[in-house]
């Protein structure tokens, strides 16, 4: 999904060292209100079935939506996982769980009182340090939180002016410790830009793609892999399908960010081949590359899911937006008091012989109609 608008992101799922598979979102326990609780869910990578469940809120006893919370994002550590996002009262939480599905410790943090502040990305480094990427009064969200000992500890909270209601939704970070966000900057004109930045938080580098003057320029996701740095989303081609947008990936060095490739996939811009694609995640195996992403055809009903990838030629440009440190103290970052309550009853279907797998060529729908998509790609 696209953060608050559908749940989740692109850190809302985690694999630990075992292969044990983590997903994070939000879920009501009735369908007549719309106070939500924090849902974490431990999954057998064998056989696909939880290990265990849990849910978490503020208050259980009110069913007002400022006691309820959505998770967003989570991390998978060595001893413990890391879930984040936001109440219903508009505050940013941690909550860390052992891998036994056992509650640790629960703290928030509320930057802008007046706004609501969200926590859409998660990610730790190699010295026992976490960081939470958001949304705060309408500017992007970056808190860094040390965990060595028995309770975390708030080192800084910055903003980034990203332009009003933009945010971080997702963080990845390299061997040195440097930080790699993937900025989603909103309004009718959109921007697909990604920011590489210190332990410190100080920014290292900027880079903006430049796609066409219109709202389909967004970023889902930044991972880093080696010297690379990629970059996934939608590009508004001035040329292609300004309409609707392409599916996006760049290919940055990390030590600079300049160019080492960018593609985009193509289905076409006339009525029978009109489709928007974005890239939502990707993942090395066996010398590959794999995308999925999202095809969504509007009110047309054509075989144009099909398209090709063709090379971006442009060079990103570089883009500095204001970081600034905001004086939050420690005692800011306080201990939340809300309880977990399990949830062993869901029933759980077996998909495999429900969905209904196509090659995108011969694939058509009822409009308007949305998939999902994936490739293999190799590198050249």
């Amino acid at each position: 999904g696209q953060n608050d608008e559908s749940g989740g992101s692109a850190n809302s799922l985690a694999v630990d060292e075992k292969g044990n598979f983590y997903f994070a979102g939000a879920v009501s326990l009735s369908k007549y209100n719309n106070t939500y609780a924090a849902l974490l869910v431990k999954i057998d990578p064998k056989t696909g079935n939880p290990l265990w469940e849990r849910l978490w809120r503020p208050s259980w006893s009110s069913d007002s939506p400022s006691q309820g919370a959505k998770a967003y994002a989570l991390w998978a550590g060595k001893e413990k996982i890391y879930a984040t996002g936001a109440t219903g009262d508009g505050q940013v939480f941690l909550l860390a769980f052992d891998k036994q599905g056992n509650l640790v410790y629960q703290y928030k943090i509320d930057p802008a009182p007046s706004y609501v502040d969200r926590g859409y990305a998660i990610c730790g480094d190699s010295q026992n340090n976490l960081y939470i990427g958001g949304l705060t009064g309408n500017k992007g969200l970056l808190i860094k939180i040390g965990t060595r000992g028995k309770q975390p500890k708030l080192l800084f909270v910055k903003t980034l002016s990203l332009g009003f209601g933009s945010s971080v939704n997702c963080l990845d970070v390299d061997k040195e410790g440097n930080l790699y966000l993937s900025c989603d900057r909103r309004g009718s004109q959109t921007h697909f830009s990604v920011l590489k930045l210190d332990s410190t938080g100080n920014l290292l580098w900027g880079k903006t793609y430049p796609g066409g003057y219109n709202k389909n320029n967004n970023t889902a996701f930044v991972k880093v892999f080696q010297e690379a740095v990629y970059v996934g989303g939608r590009i508004g081609l001035k040329w292609y399908d300004a309409q609707m947008g392409d599916g996006f990936l760049l290919k940055l060095r990390a030590r600079d960010g300049s160019k080492i490739w960018a593609a985009f996939y193509y289905s076409g811009k006339g009525t029978k081949t009109l489709a928007e694609h974005r890239i939502k995640g990707m993942a090395f195996a066996h010398n590959s590359l794999y995308l999925i992403g999202q095809v969504y055809t509007g009110v047309h009903n054509h075989k144009h899911y099909w398209g090709y990838w063709y090379n971006a030629k442009a060079n990103p440009l570089s883009y500095r937006p204001q970081i600034r440190l905001l004086q939050i103290s420690q005692k800011q970052f306080t201990k939340a008091k809300g309880e977990v309550r399990t949830n062993p009853k869901r029933k759980i279907l077996d998909l495999s012989q429900v969905l209904e797998w196509k090659k995108p060529k011969n694939k058509t729908g009822f409009p308007p109609d949305g998939e999902v998509i994936f490739w293999k790609l190799q590198e050249k």
